[in-house]
């Protein structure tokens, strides 16, 4: 599950992906949520490490 989800939050969350609900997301409001997650969760931030 994390093999899909870490690459598809990255997709959206560096707006790669802005289709639908994601393109609602300001560059903000995505750059906010990917350093939580980056500060927050291990998985996360070793992905991005890659």
């Amino acid at each position: 599950m994390k093999a899909y989800l870490v690459p598809r939050l990255n997709q959206i969350l560096t707006g790669k992906d802005q289709s639908g609900l994601y393109g609602t997301l300001s560059n903000e409001d995505r750059i906010a949520v990917r350093q939580i997650l980056r500060e927050t969760q291990p998985d996360f931030r070793a992905w991005l490490a890659e």
